[in-house]
């Protein structure tokens, strides 16, 4: 574990010294969210399909998220990675939504829910929050999926939710999970060491090479209209996300100190075309989780729900029902 930790700090000091991007306050002290066409469609789509949208303050945010499904029916919690919004698994959902009761939130920072320039979100600030969430709106034990940061999120969820030392996560999937580093880097990291982040784009042709290194076969099609609609709202995004990353960056270490702490059913699920958080990570993963299941999935890179939603979703309904 110390020679993976010492990688996870040396990838942060590094891309924070090489750092071509200067954050002053005063950028971001006014900040709000940009509402892109896609969003607003998406938002206009989901009414229509008896999605709530439901809003609670934690810790001074606003947070944004979706109710779906039966209340009666066991929760599943869905958590985004980095840059993205609870949108991510819009495709994926309706595979299980007559299953269990869905709640997907906007991590504090990122979606609708809101930011705040001084605010600390750091993964386990960010873990502390959504517990709160849950405990707010009444969840108890509760499915926990997350995807690259949503899953380092996700895997802190699992080791400190805790009632009388039991975890209040009843099972955890770690779905190309953000938070160790891998026996390879992936061309993603290799850029971090120099200071450039793929996931934070300027540009219609750097939003472009967002989708080409988050996806292994999405369609042509598919993700030009992406590049196209979510271009203006990167952009609006690009000094939030630079300052957002930097201390997710800085805090990577603590999801490798929990994970002897995960004492849930666990699946580690990853994309084998992943050129964001290289394959190897899932082995790191499984040796910190010695009691979690492996699967690798051939045809994907690094948004499953997004790529193959289908399957994500009969592999994800399986595991639970095995629990």
């Amino acid at each position: 574990m110390s020679l993976a930790l010492e990688t996870i700090n040396d990838v942060a000091s590094n891309y924070r010294r090489n750092s071509r991007v200067t954050l002053k306050p005063q950028d971001l002290a006014h900040w709000r969210p940009y509402m892109s066409l896609v969003r607003m469609a998406q938002t206009s789509l989901m009414s229509l399909s008896n999605v709530r949208e439901r809003h609670v303050i934690v810790d001074s945010h606003k947070l944004s998220f979706w109710d779906i499904g039966s209340r009666d029916k066991e929760p599943l919690v869905l958590l985004h990675g980095f840059g993205a919004n609870k949108e991510n698994w819009a495709f994926l959902f309706p595979w299980l939504q007559t299953k269990y009761r869905i709640l997907i939130p906007d991590v504090p920072g990122f979606g609708r829910s809101y930011f705040y320039s001084d605010a600390d979100y750091s993964l386990p600030k960010q873990a502390d929050r959504l517990n709160e969430w849950l405990d707010q709106i009444g969840v108890r034990h509760y499915h926990l999926v997350g995807n690259s940061m949503g899953g380092g999120i996700a895997a802190l969820m699992a080791a400190t939710h805790k009632h009388n030392d039991v975890s209040r996560v009843k099972s955890l999937t770690l779905m190309n999970a953000a938070g160790v580093a891998g026996e390879n880097s992936s061309p993603f990291e290799n850029k971090l060491l120099d200071g450039e982040n793929v996931l934070i784009p300027n540009s219609l042709r750097e939003v472009k090479q967002l989708f080409d290194s988050t996806t292994h076969e999405m369609s042509f099609s598919f993700k030009t209209m992406l590049t196209f609609f979510m271009t203006n709202e990167m952009r609006h995004r690009y000094l939030v996300n630079h300052h957002l990353f930097n201390q997710l960056i800085d805090s990577a270490g603590e999801v490798l100190l929990s994970l002897k702490d995960v004492d849930v059913p666990t699946l580690i699920m990853w994309g084998a075309h992943d050129k964001v958080l290289d394959p190897s990570c899932s082995q790191v993963f499984a040796a910190e989780i010695p009691h979690a299941k492996t699967a690798i999935l051939d045809d994907v890179g690094h948004l499953p729900m997004l790529e193959r939603p289908r399957r994500c979703a009969s592999m994800l309904h399986r595991f639970f029902t095995q629990q």
